[in-house]
């Protein structure tokens, strides 16, 4: 019940921001945007290739690092 006071006050007693936002912060936005949807679309096509691989029999791709070819001496 504080914690709601407390936020309601806080509000009540706030002032206006006076801030300006340029022609570029849209595209920063736009870009930002473009970019997370570009990230969720390979991770989701990650996850249904290695479930896909799951019922196909076939070993997914591997990533740069995990296993790789073994070295002979």
């Amino acid at each position: 019940m504080f914690r709601i006071v407390l936020a309601v006050a806080g509000l009540w007693v706030s002032t206006p921001a006076v801030a300006y936002l340029d022609p570029g912060t849209g595209s920063m936005l736009l870009q930002s945007l473009i970019g997370i949807l570009a990230v969720g679309a390979a991770a989701v096509g990650t996850f249904f290739g290695r479930i896909r691989a799951l019922f196909t029999r076939k070993k997914p791709p591997d990533v740069a690092g995990e296993g790789g070819a073994s070295r002979e001496r």
